[in-house]
């Protein structure tokens, strides 16, 4: 009869982090601005922003119009769950409401806010139509901040404001009901890996948005839907016609210490 260990959080918070495992697309694409250029890593962010497809997202980084290529791949393009309605004439809408702003440059450009607060009034007031709700608009802060080198800062006020709701259930899975719940399990966490690079971002350490990708991963760990190390072997299984890319990103680790244990705050 196997039995269950208790891990402290934290240590898995700052395994997530050294290892790679937390948000390896970022890795990546901090590596392509590196070895690719500015340009290249931008087209690629944006069509990774719309589709989460990396492979897609490579192939689109390549081609000579950036936007043609899009245009062209759009009906048939993989898309994750997450952009499961990025489809239809309403996703072909938003595509072209996009395609307005001009190049894959421009578009992170205009968007850009130095503050979260003053991203997300951006995205609500000049990019309606472009099916950017508050889940993406996380994710273009990460890709502006930790990826193109376009600072997004974020207050604790903000971090606890605008959480999703899947870190909001990784707070509940290891801290009881009760006042300042959110807060205290955000910066406890924050605070567990607040000495570390941020994956994407060597310039700066971790912080709340981080962390809100630590809670992620807690809750589906917790559930028992999200099995520690699959994410960055995902990644790189995507990536297998790119080996180039796939040198890009961290090597797998063994994570047997996380098979059938539960986490503790």
């Amino acid at each position: 009869m196997s039995t269950v260990t208790q891990i402290p959080f934290a240590n898995f918070a700052r395994d997530l982090v050294t290892s790679g495992e937390l948000d390896p697309p970022y890795i990546l694409i901090n590596g392509l601005r590196e070895s690719h250029g500015q340009s290249w890593a931008e087209a690629f962010s944006l069509y990774y922003f719309m589709f989460y497809d990396l492979e897609g997202a490579a192939k689109a980084a390549k081609a000579p119009s950036f936007w043609k290529y899009v245009e062209d791949v759009y009906p048939t393009a993989k898309r994750v769950a997450a952009r499961r309605h990025f489809r239809g004439d309403k996703g072909w809408q938003a595509l072209l409401a996009l395609q307005r702003f001009g190049s894959p440059a421009q578009v992170w450009q205009a968007m850009h806010r130095h503050s979260y607060r003053g991203l997300v009034q951006n995205i609500e007031r000049n990019f309606q139509g472009c099916q950017i709700g508050p889940y993406f608009a996380w994710k273009a802060m990460d890709i502006l901040d930790r990826c193109l080198g376009m600072s997004v800062n974020m207050s604790l006020g903000e971090a606890i404001e605008f959480l999703p709701d899947v870190p909001r259930k990784g707070i509940k899975a290891l801290w009881p009901e009760g006042e300042g719940q959110l807060v205290h399990g955000l910066v406890a966490v924050a605070e567990s890996i607040a000495n570390l690079d941020a994956p994407g971002a060597p310039t700066r350490k971790c912080s709340y948005p981080e962390a809100e990708t630590v809670l992620c991963a807690i809750y589906g760990y917790q559930k028992g839907t999200y099995k520690v190390g699959s994410d960055l072997v995902h990644r790189r299984q995507e990536l297998q016609a790119h080996p180039d890319l796939i040198e890009l990103l961290p090597i797998p680790q063994n994570w047997s210490q996380y098979d059938a244990n539960t986490l503790v705050a």
